[in-house]
């Protein structure tokens, strides 16, 4: 975590805009009382920062983000059941934070972290099952909420891709374009009742404690709403194609959300036939977003990320084959 601190009014950040680490600091600090001149940084990306203050988490949501869509799944997480899978905000609204970004504020957990394979897999899937299992007519203010993004931000971040100045006669950046050409982001879901996260991951699990024993929770709701619940079960699927995640942790992980009612695969049978479109369309925006980081960061691709931007020829190996 990193280290910044406020003096005279300015935060010693260089790679952040010191108005908005300002506003978020004295956001954190009207809302608790308190009078703290620091905090640390637990997450900065090039669309958001999550900051803590004393006992307040403050985080900066994507330049862009849709004030009464946000509010409305703010509110929603105020409501049983949500409270017992979604981390419950501090506060239901949102603010404006230098005139143009939204922050909202939530209480300090501990981000799991570690390797896939030691995950808490069947937790995170019983996590998930309860969530796809609320629907429309069961969950209060859900008529509210727009759709799930995720098939949106698949787009997005292809269209960042091509933004970001990338040569397409490389071959890594070749592979991920043809893989993403047999894609179809066009496509409407109809009428769907299901309460999806749309950004799930290991990264949008919380450990909270309750009592003597830790709770899980999911956070980040950014992109949550009505949608296919197989976009939630979609990057892990996608990194079990690409090899990243061990065969008994993925088969586990099917195990535990099917015993617990999830919805986004048969109760028995192949789970792909549902998986197979939108773990593709992961694998391919996974791909794309390694090859952004290491254009942005003048780097090589990682031997981590190498898998991904294999299993991207595959796929457009087999449509060329088609």
């Amino acid at each position: 975590m990193e280290q910044v601190t406020v003096q005279s009014g300015r935060w010693i950040d260089k790679m952040s805009d010191p108005s908005v680490l300002n506003d978020l600091l004295h956001l954190a600090n009207s809302f608790a009382g308190t009078k703290f001149t620091q905090g640390r940084i637990l997450s900065r990306r090039s669309d958001r920062l999550v900051i803590r203050v004393g006992s307040v988490v403050v985080k900066a949501h994507a330049p862009g983000t849709h004030a009464d869509n946000l509010r409305a799944r703010l509110e929603l997480l105020f409501h049983e059941p949500m409270q017992k899978i979604f981390l419950t905000p501090l506060h239901h609204d949102v603010w404006h934070v230098s005139g143009q970004l939204l922050a909202t504020l939530w209480p300090v957990g501990v981000p799991l972290e570690g390797h896939l394979g030691t995950a808490p897999w069947d937790k995170a899937a019983c996590l998930l099952a309860q969530l796809h299992s609320l629907t429309i007519t069961s969950t209060q203010h859900a008529r509210k909420l727009p759709r799930c993004r995720a098939m949106k931000k698949v787009g997005q971040t292809l269209a960042q891709l091509e933004d970001a100045g990338s040569d397409p006669t490389d071959p890594a950046v070749k592979a991920v374009l043809s893989a993403a050409r047999t894609l179809n982001l066009d496509d409407d879901d109809g009428e769907l009742t299901t309460m999806v996260h749309g950004d799930w991951h290991f990264g949008q699990l919380l450990s909270l404690t309750r009592g003597d024993h830790d709770t899980l929770r999911l956070i980040d709701p950014d992109d949550m709403g009505l949608g296919d619940p197989a976009w939630d079960l979609a990057r892990p699927a996608a990194f079990f194609a690409a090899g990243l995640i061990p065969p008994d942790v993925w088969m586990s992980f099917l195990k535990h959300y099917r015993n617990a009612g999830g919805p986004a695969i048969p109760e028995d049978g192949d789970p792909w036939l549902t998986l197979e479109k939108p773990a593709r369309a992961l694998i391919v925006q996974c791909a794309a977003s390694a090859l952004i980081r290491a254009r942005r960061k003048k780097r090589s691709i990682l031997d981590a990320e190498r898998p991904l931007l294999e299993a991207c020829q595959r796929i457009a190996s087999m449509s060329s084959q088609a």
